[in-house]
């Protein structure tokens, strides 16, 4: 499946779960479905701001909580020290 693919997946499971879709929501979600790595709340702000430059970090945070009440992402902690989350991909 391809990336497109899934960020329009993704885009239309939380259209049916009520969100509106805005320019910020696409933007993460189209950075986290074509990232091949784990990303933090920081680095999705910087690649989101610089496809989306008004983005703000509270965005960001409020799109994470978002996509993981819908079950799209689940957080997960690099290391058991830090207070920092950053998020992947839920696998099929």
């Amino acid at each position: 499946m391809t990336e497109s693919s899934n960020s329009d997946r993704w885009l239309v499971c939380l259209q049916s779960e009520g969100y509106r879709l805005k320019a910020p929501l696409r933007t993460i979600v189209e950075i986290l479905c074509q990232s091949e790595r784990i990303l933090g709340p920081l680095d999705l702000f910087d690649l989101g701001r610089k496809a989306y430059p008004k983005m703000g970090p509270v965005t960001v945070y409020r799109t994470l909580e978002k996509l993981e009440e819908v079950g799209l992402i689940q957080r997960v902690h690099h290391r058991p020290i830090t207070v920092m989350a950053i998020y992947a991909r839920k696998r099929a």
